[in-house]
């Protein structure tokens, strides 16, 4: 018998953006996940709240870093100050709801991309029954997560603190008249901003992607993770794959600095009687902003299922595990 045609060709960004297109509705509230989302929502909508001003905060200073140049630009990031206990304590909040809540989605992406690599079976609509096992499953992704923050958050203290003292370095130095390496300020300030983008690429290519396999294989061993979710992704796109996530990462953060401009009038933050209209325009691009950052978490996490379907039925990947 003549084995079925495998569909992992071209490019997994395009395929994963195809089901999204068509599939997008299931995976975005999949039955029985009601509630949860209803969780998320709101503290996702308190959060763009609370952390308004410091978002504001960071758009004014990306529209420094164009106008006045890269000193003031890391002088105004420094002087910025930490944001309200509050906001952290809710971010803090919704992050743990996102990693808890994550294997459901994962499950849900995963059932999704195994029905598109199997044509000779019609897609069937996901079910209760797909949520509720994949929230089961959220301790190995809670467990994977864990490990992968702890050895970003310790690469991150000796880059970021490094990172930190340059920048601080060239700032002093400047404000005595000293004469300073011009290229000083801008290095930690690169360094920071590599380790930030660095960090959320890695993040989502490691913890994400590894997560996916936590959840779709759960009698493999947790250890044992380690050195199957890399064959496997390398099977099911390899660098390309990695790359794509990448720049898919990259271009929604400029696009995101971007439209956060709007956030911050170009005449000022007094604007008389507009101001009222302003902030409730102000308010629903951040809202918008917010739910964009979800829908573009769900395709990154379809990404990563149309990675592992296809990495799953290569002979690097040692086979499907069912």
């Amino acid at each position: 018998m003549k084995a079925p045609a495998r569909i992992d060709e071209g490019s997994p960004l395009a395929e994963a953006w195809s089901l999204f297109v068509q599939r997008g509705s299931e995976l975005l509230v999949p039955p029985g996940s009601e509630v949860a989302l209803g969780l998320l929502i709101a503290l996702g909508g308190l959060e763009v709240g609370l952390a308004a001003p410091t978002q504001e905060g960071l758009a004014e200073q990306v529209r420094v870093l164009f106008t006045q140049g890269v000193a003031a630009f890391a002088s105004g990031l420094l002087g910025l100050g930490s944001p309200q206990p509050l906001a952290v304590l809710v971010w803090a909040g919704l992050a743990v709801s996102v990693l808890v809540l994550a294997g459901g989605w994962i499950n849900v992406a995963v059932t999704i991309a195994r029905q598109h690599r199997s044509p000779a079976t019609p897609p069937s609509p996901v079910d209760d029954a797909v949520w509720s096992v994949g929230l089961s499953r959220s301790g190995r992704v809670l467990g994977w997560n864990a490990v992968t923050l702890a050895w970003i958050l310790g690469l991150g203290v000796a880059i970021g603190q490094t990172g930190l003292f340059v920048l601080r370095t060239g700032i002093a130095a400047a404000s005595t008249g000293a004469i300073v390496m011009p290229s000083l300020i801008g290095i930690g300030t690169a360094a920071l901003w590599a380790f930030i983008v660095g960090a959320a690429v890695y993040y989502l290519a490691v913890a994400l992607l590894g997560a996916i396999v936590a959840v779709a294989e759960p009698q493999i061993r947790f250890l044992s993770l380690f050195s199957r979710a890399p064959k496997i992704f390398m099977a099911g796109g390899g660098w390309r794959g990695a790359g794509e996530l990448a720049a898919l990462v990259i271009c929604w953060g400029a696009s995101k600095a971007l439209l956060a401009q709007l956030l911050v009038p170009a005449s000022g933050t007094d604007l008389g009687l507009g101001a009222s209209v302003y902030g409730v325009g102000a308010a629903l691009l951040s809202a918008g902003l917010a739910v964009a950052d979800g829908l573009m978490l769900l395709l990154i996490l379809l990404l990563g299922a149309v990675m592992y379907a296809r990495g799953v039925t290569g002979p690097a990947a040692g086979g499907s595990a069912r």
